[in-house]
């Protein structure tokens, strides 16, 4: 992107454990090599308690921020009520949120299908939530995979679009070589779409077709590509059956990775 990469006039002081990372990419006014948590828990205490106005303007942007998932969530809902059997994104988005527990890790890697989703899925413990900004195709299920070996007992649940799946569908067979307790929710809306409205802003005036970006001729069996890395699978596609199989999804998985295929509309 054009311009500075630190807005004019910003100080900067640089945190890192390794000294070589001081200073590499932006001058900073100060450099410090510390553990970023000592630090910071220094520079914390050092600061004191915060001031009545600290805390008023706090307590504010927490309350304009529930107010904006309120809204956003109150959207999704709207979208979902839709006529028609067809799982819309916002339906699948309600339907995960519903059968998630509090005590499940959820990792998002549901690109375009799942967009609506952290806005349905409420306040969540630190620590019970995994996603990316974007730019990293197929990170979704090894990153569950590797959580899921890091705590065993804690069930996990991941949302992968079809087309990144793709990129990292492998994972699957060490999942169920270690019978992991793993849910996978796969949104099938047979493309790239992420790359398809990538490239319509790239290019507004150009309606397509986009070559390569679709993935329905053949449409790829998902179920059957997951089933053969040893995970049980089933597809639902009617929306009214989206919460039953939900709460199948969470059964199978108790006896190893389980994978949800819903079929959803672009």
């Amino acid at each position: 992107s054009p311009g500075p990469a630190v807005p004019a006039g910003t100080r900067i002081i640089h945190i890192d454990i390794d000294p070589a990372e001081i200073g590499r990419m932006v001058v900073p006014d100060v450099g410090i090599v510390a553990d970023p948590d000592v630090a910071l828990a220094a520079l914390l205490d050092g600061l004191g308690a915060p001031g009545a106005e600290a805390t008023d303007r706090a307590q504010a942007v927490g309350r304009a921020s529930r107010d904006m998932r309120e809204a956003a969530a109150a959207g999704v809902r709207a979208r979902a009520t839709v006529e028609g059997t067809a799982i819309t994104p916002a339906a699948l988005s309600l339907a995960i949120a519903a059968a998630t527990k509090p005590d499940d890790l959820l990792i998002d890697e549901g690109i375009t299908a799942t967009r609506d989703l952290r806005a349905v899925v409420g306040d969540r413990a630190p620590g019970s939530c995994l996603w990316h900004r974007g730019s990293a195709l197929g990170w979704g299920l090894p990153a569950a995979v590797g959580a899921s070996i890091a705590a065993p007992s804690r069930p996990v649940l991941v949302v992968q679009g079809d087309g990144s799946l793709m990129f990292g569908v492998p994972a699957l067979w060490t999942a169920a070589r270690d019978g992991l307790n793993l849910s996978l929710v796969v949104a099938d809306n047979g493309g790239y779409e992420v790359l398809e409205g990538g490239m319509r802003a790239l290019a507004p005036g150009h309606a397509g077709p986009w070559p390569g970006l679709d993935l329905d001729v053949p449409r790829m069996d998902i179920a059957g590509i997951c089933a053969g890395f040893g995970a049980s699978a089933a597809t639902v596609s009617h929306v009214d059956d989206i919460g039953p199989a939900m709460d199948d999804l969470r059964a199978r998985s108790g006896y190893g990775p389980a994978v949800l295929v819903t079929e959803i509309t672009r």
